[in-house]
């Protein structure tokens, strides 16, 4: 149905991929928790890597960063802060454009804005709103540039919706990453946010969002996905990035780590500012980080041996992996460069972050040059790709990952 080598080959090459939009077995309804108003749910059963919807955004924008020093923690609060609200001002006009040529595009943003949180009353669209029939829907025949959707746009329709509305709208519903580029995309919308997500997605090039289960779901379970974009980050930065963003995180991964005590003796707070300094510039050097980060592992491993909460957990131990992965990347990169062993290691790493978030684009990035050492690890890594680009040959994935091997 995509060719999703074809989408991310064009992508690369600086084209904007051409697709149509999909809609998979998935309908509007309510959220499990009913503070966060609809959901995603499926309609039958769903294995790991089908996909469940593909949405071209409404309204997109991309800014550059120019972060050329290091910065305290409320210069980079006002950072981030600022990055946001450029994003949000240039997509509210390109809804608002959009708005006032179409009726139904009025219809579905208002769809949008149907969600009283925290109430008993909850809205729920149709899903016919958001696609041309109630069934699973290939639109990919249809598929046209976004200009020529424009033009044939009615002209000059009386517009219902005024710019606060749109401002709501766009607020509530927008997807913001940390990675200076956001987007408004209809369906994908009401997929509610998880540290432990079902699903995983991915944009290729500007505009197309494609969504794929990473677990088995049953008929009726809430789709959710990782609104951090899949970062193998630890909790303070996720609540962070989730104060931002006006909600509160309140999954088993992150109820844990927010109490566990053995967590808060672990230093992990300057590690990670450290790990964000280095990220940005050259004031903390590698092996203050490498330093810091053998040191955080020892804690760790330490803790999942002796800490009574945690030695016979291999699932929290999974999750403290993945938030911590940074730290793991960190060692068993050093390890790899003066040829030390690391695959056992890594392969446990590969498992941690697969059973936390399903995939993460930013870790098979890390990966990749070292399949070219240890083919061996495309077995590995290979669930973690179905959540991302479904079935997909090996050799196929080995140009997705950009890895060259002899057969």
């Amino acid at each position: 149905m995509y060719n999703v080598v074809e989408l991310l080959r064009d992508a690369k090459s600086g084209r904007n991929p051409v697709c149509g939009e999909y809609v998979g077995p998935v309908i509007i309804g309510a959220a499990k928790d009913a503070n966060m108003g609809r959901a995603i749910l499926v309609n039958r059963d769903v294995e790991p890597g089908e996909l469940l919807i593909v949405s071209k955004a409404i309204a997109h924008a991309e800014i550059k960063l120019d972060l050329p020093r290091p910065l305290d923690k409320r210069e980079s609060v006002g950072e981030w802060e600022r990055m946001w609200k450029t994003l949000h001002d240039l997509i509210v006009p390109q809804v608002l454009g959009r708005a006032r040529s179409s009726e139904l595009f009025q219809k579905q943003v208002s769809g949008l804005m149907l969600s009283t949180h925290g109430t008993e009353d909850i809205s729920i669209p149709s899903i016919d709103l958001y696609s041309s029939a109630d069934k699973e829907t290939d639109m990919c025949a249809t598929a046209v540039e976004g200009e020529e959707i424009f033009n044939v746009l009615d002209e000059d329709v009386h517009l219902e919706l005024d710019a606060d509305q749109i401002n709501q709208a766009v607020e509530r519903s927008s997807f913001l990453s940390l990675d200076s580029w956001g987007g408004l995309w209809f369906l994908p919308s009401f997929i509610n946010h998880s540290c432990l997500p079902n699903a995983c997605w991915m944009k290729i090039g500007e505009d197309a969002l494609f969504a794929r289960a990473a677990r088995h779901l049953r008929k009726g379970d809430e789709v959710t996905v990782s609104y951090l974009g899949g970062e193998t980050v630890a909790f303070p930065h996720r609540a962070y990035a989730a104060r931002l963003r006006g909600f509160r995180c309140s999954c088993p991964r992150c109820l844990f780590e927010a109490s566990e005590k053995f967590i808060e003796n672990l230093g992990d707070r300057e590690w990670v500012t450290m790990t964000t300094m280095c990220n940005i510039s050259n004031a903390v050097k590698f092996y203050q980080l490498l330093e810091s980060s053998v040191k955080l592992i020892e804690k760790l491993e330490w803790g999942f041996k002796n800490v009574a909460s945690l030695w016979n957990d291999e699932g929290k131990q999974e999750w403290l992996r993945c938030s911590f992965a940074q730290a793991y990347k960190t060692c068993l990169a050093f390890r790899a460069f003066h040829g030390q062993a690391f695959a056992q290691d890594l392969e446990i790493l590969i498992r941690a972050v697969h059973a936390t978030i399903g995939a993460s684009e930013e870790f098979l990035d890390f990966l990749s040059p070292f399949m070219w050492v240890h083919p061996q690890l495309e077995a590995a890594i290979a669930p973690m790709c179905l959540c991302l680009y479904g079935e997909q040959s090996s050799a196929s994935l080995r140009e997705i990952l950009g890895v060259e091997m002899e057969n």
